[in-house]
């Protein structure tokens, strides 16, 4: 294998190694963004379980943004 052959090997070696990386951040971002969303979607259900009932979602929502 010549020089410049071995030199083309290890480029795709480590370019794939790269993509993989990336990948695997890619997962591990999307898995916490995940667990954000399900949080903020229990504490806005828990929000509006507290509002006092026949108020409506408008109250709900405005009682939310006053407590922020």
């Amino acid at each position: 294998m010549s020089d410049n052959a071995k030199n083309l090997y290890w480029k795709d070696i480590l370019c794939s190694d790269r993509k993989q990386q990336m990948e695997l951040k890619l997962v591990i971002l999307e898995e916490k963004l995940a667990e954000i969303a399900h949080k903020l979607d229990d504490a806005r259900q828990g929000s509006l379980d507290a509002t006092p009932a026949g108020t409506g979602r408008a109250a709900a929502i405005s009682h939310v943004a006053d407590k922020k």
